[in-house]
């Protein structure tokens, strides 16, 4: 035990030398590095489909797009917000609003690694799949208002204190919604399904190309990869009719 202890204290005792020998040459925080000027920028229009994207889980009498929510939003990300956010926007009440639809959705079983196929994989899944998409439709409906938003840019600004908006229910809803566009095909809608896909790509590439935090874009790309993963498995299908392979490539699309 003694000796256990010693070896933890020497490895703790290791790690503060080398923290501040690092810092002997790091440069201190100078603010004025990243400022707003070096943000992507961004719409503060109500069109911008970050509205839509803040507001998945609100209850369908509410507009996300109209001028009392969208100015809600944009105070709740002003600069001049600071700390009094949840004056202006109950933050923890507004990240509970996805929950009653989590328990569905944790249910169905993705596959998780870039080898399996999602047509096969989901095919003992379709009972769950249906049901989420029956129980999560007013989400899932905003979400494909989302995707076809004409434009999206983030504005979340640079700042610790800044609030997001429900990733994961923009995670949670991407996954269905590539689940049910697999579902679809095989039920017969080839056309619908994959361009339903296609979509979802065009999208994420937007959310990508504006996200100003790291876990917007990486979020995004998991929507991208899902996305892949369920075109690959339709082209690949035997029942696919082949003139579909000319989605594959954007330069192909009509």
């Amino acid at each position: 035990m003694k000796k256990s202890a010693k070896i933890v204290g020497v490895v703790l005792l290791g790690v503060l030398v080398l923290y501040f020998v690092i810092n002997l040459w790091d440069s201190k925080l100078n603010p004025d590095v990243y400022t707003l000027a070096d943000l992507p920028k961004a719409s503060l229009d109500n069109a911008n489909g970050f509205f839509i994207l803040w507001g998945l889980a609100e209850p369908a009498e509410v507009n996300v797009q109209s001028e009392g929510y969208t100015a809600t939003i944009k105070k709740l990300l002003g600069p001049d917000a600071k700390n009094n956010r949840n004056k202006l926007y109950n933050y923890d009440d507004y990240k509970n609003k996805f929950k009653p639809y989590k328990d569905t959705l944790d249910k169905i079983k993705y596959p998780v690694s870039f080898e399996k196929d999602w047509i096969s994989a989901l095919s003992t899944e379709t009972d769950k799949i249906s049901r989420a998409r029956q129980e999560a439709a007013l989400p899932l409906r905003r979400y494909r208002q989302l995707i076809d938003c004409p434009k999206f840019a983030e504005f979340t600004g640079p700042s610790f204190r800044a609030p997001i908006p429900n990733l994961f229910a923009f995670h949670a809803l991407a996954r269905l919604y590539t689940a049910s566009c697999t579902m679809d095909a095989v039920n017969g809608k080839w056309d619908e399904a994959v361009g339903n896909l296609m979509d979802q790509i065009d999208f994420t590439k937007r959310v990508i190309a504006s996200s100003r935090t790291l876990i917007m874009g990486l979020i995004a790309k998991a929507a991208m990869r899902y996305s892949l993963q369920g075109l690959v498995s339709l082209l690949n299908h035997p029942q696919c009719p082949h003139p579909f392979i000319l989605w594959y490539s954007p330069e192909c699309r009509p």
